[in-house]
């Protein structure tokens, strides 16, 4: 079974939660992304903010995509 669910950093939510204090998701000024769980692995695809501009727009963005073995995290 395929799960997918969005995220942001600060939402109470277990597994991202986890590799934040794992220190395996970057976490910037503004955080943000969706994950996706399969048979053998969950893939965080996400972007953070490295610098904040006037409004979003001017904010400069960095894609990031993490892929963890399932079995490490109990799922």
């Amino acid at each position: 079974m395929n799960n997918i669910f969005d995220f942001s950093v600060g939402y109470d939510n277990e597994i991202i939660n986890r590799i934040v204090r794992e220190k395996k998701l970057i976490v910037g000024e503004r955080s943000s992304g969706s994950v996706s769980v399969d048979d053998h692995f969950i893939k965080v695809e996400y972007k953070w903010c490295s610098n904040v501009g006037e409004d979003w727009n001017d904010d400069t963005w960095n894609d990031e995509v993490l892929t963890l073995n399932r079995e490490d995290y109990d799922i």
